[in-house]
């Protein structure tokens, strides 16, 4: 065996098992996060009672969403989505109902909004692992309150700020289509129930984007 391949094999040792450790802690990072925003979930305090039913209502789904992206969040530019039993009812009563292309566009709305909400937790892995590079933790100190001063920066501010202005874009096109043509009787009760809940969930964005931008200005040149 000559120089040239004792060397590659030495270099395979050293750069394997750190790639293997880069990605496991990356698992374990996007892991907690996971656990943590669950639990987070739950926290209702400064919630009226409808909003508190709204997202009881919704953490199932929530929890669905957080577990997809983890297991995807690595190639989440590749994911395949896969609609939550609803929405899917939705989109195959839309092929039913509407011309094709437009039952297509339908689809691909109601997927558009799933991915959107797997971006808004890839901001919190790529602001999370930054700031525990920056402070020195490791993925055992991620809880709550590293979370909320982790993101509380006004580029992530912005960035959040912007995912929830596209997906009221992305709503405004479902509620047209669902008061089209026979969809909007063989779909009227979905349909009210998408607007009652986006009207209490835009409330509670609302809430939680002024408290963020609050901890942002008094630590921060107000934005």
């Amino acid at each position: 065996m000559n120089n040239k391949s004792y060397f590659i094999i030495i270099l395979l040792l050293i750069t394997i098992p750190f790639y293997a450790t880069n990605h496991i802690n990356d698992d374990l990072i996007v892991n907690k996060i996971s656990l943590v925003l669950i639990k987070k979930y739950d926290n209702y305090k400064n919630k009226t009672l409808l909003e508190k039913i709204v997202l009881k209502l919704g953490k199932n789904a929530f929890v669905d969403s957080v577990k997809i992206w983890e297991i995807n969040y690595k190639d989440l530019d590749k994911i395949i989505i896969k609609l939550h039993p609803k929405l899917e009812y939705m989109a195959l009563k839309g092929e039913k109902y509407l011309e094709i292309e437009r039952a297509k566009y339908f689809r691909n709305l109601l997927d558009d909004l799933t991915l959107l909400g797997y971006e808004n937790l890839q901001i919190y892995y790529i602001v999370i692992k930054e700031y525990l590079n920056e402070h020195n933790y490791n993925f055992n100190d991620i809880n709550i309150d590293l979370i909320d001063e982790a993101v509380c920066q006004p580029e992530y501010y912005q960035e959040k700020k912007a995912l929830y202005e596209k997906e009221d874009l992305i709503k405004e096109e479902i509620r047209i289509i669902l008061r089209e043509g026979k969809l909007k009787h063989k779909l009227a009760l979905y349909s009210f129930a998408f607007d009652f809940f986006n009207k209490i969930r835009k409330k509670v964005i609302a809430k939680d984007l002024a408290k963020m931008l609050a901890k942002i200005n008094s630590t921060n040149d107000p934005l």
